[in-house]
């Protein structure tokens, strides 16, 4: 499972749309809750969860012995107050479907540089997930990290699922497709059929910047705290 929720750059939102769009995966799952800002969004008058998983048979896994790829994806920012939740309820549903290995995306802000420096990928993970780390010769990151990739390795402390979080340098205020594209560089040994064109992946961070201030305009005039909020649950 890929997860790809937007952070600095929208690298994991970018990344996981082009996954969805080249390997046609089919969406089976959607996270809800009245805690959640009431929004949806829209495909030519179709509307749909803002927070979705997709799904597509296919060998893939460090080994080759997954079955399935599963991807999930948000289109809205999750306020800090629900992060946990969201955190806690993607990993409840993935071990209850029998997920063998979690891959989060975080970007982390890129201080400088050259537009033409490679684009380093650092990698952090649970007990569990660091085997998965040092077979694949990921470098190591130190220090503290933020955001949703960092609730979804809190809410994996103590789990046995193994959980990666892939953290590449972004651009801090904008869609950063050249990020998105060294992410599904980097995971590609994990999906042997996809094959990798950095082109659809840059014109679809330009279309995802349009969309995304759309999403945070609407989550400004929308109200996403409740009085009573329940807990989450994921259908699918």
């Amino acid at each position: 499972m890929i997860v790809g929720f937007p952070t600095h750059g929208l690298v994991g939102s970018v990344a996981i749309k082009y996954l969805v769009e080249t390997l046609e995966m089919t969406p089976v799952a959607r996270v809800e809750s009245p805690s959640l800002p009431p929004t949806v969004v829209m495909d030519e008058g179709l509307v749909d969860s803002p927070i979705r998983v997709y799904a597509s048979r296919m060998a893939c896994g460090p080994d080759k012995k997954c079955g399935q790829l599963v991807v999930a994806i948000s289109e809205i920012a999750i306020d800090a107050p629900l992060i946990g939740a969201v955190g806690e309820a993607r990993l409840d549903w993935a071990e209850a479907k029998g997920v063998k290995m979690i891959f989060a995306i975080e970007g982390k802000p890129r201080e400088g540089g050259s537009a033409n420096e490679e684009i380093p990928v650092l990698a952090l993970g649970n007990a569990p997930g660091l085997p998965g780390i040092r077979s694949y010769g990921f470098p190591r990151a130190s220090g503290m990290l933020t955001g949703f990739g960092a609730a979804v390795l809190k809410a994996g402390l103590g789990r046995k699922i193994p959980i990666v979080c892939l953290l590449p340098e972004a651009e801090k205020d904008r869609p950063d497709g050249r990020a998105a594209a060294k992410v599904v560089e980097t995971i590609r040994p994990l999906v042997p059929q996809l094959g990798l064109d950095p082109g659809p992946l840059r014109q679809k961070s330009e279309e995802l910047e349009t969309e995304q201030r759309e999403h945070l305009h609407a989550q400004r005039d929308a109200v996403t705290q409740l009085a009573n909020a329940v807990p989450f649950g994921i259908y699918g």
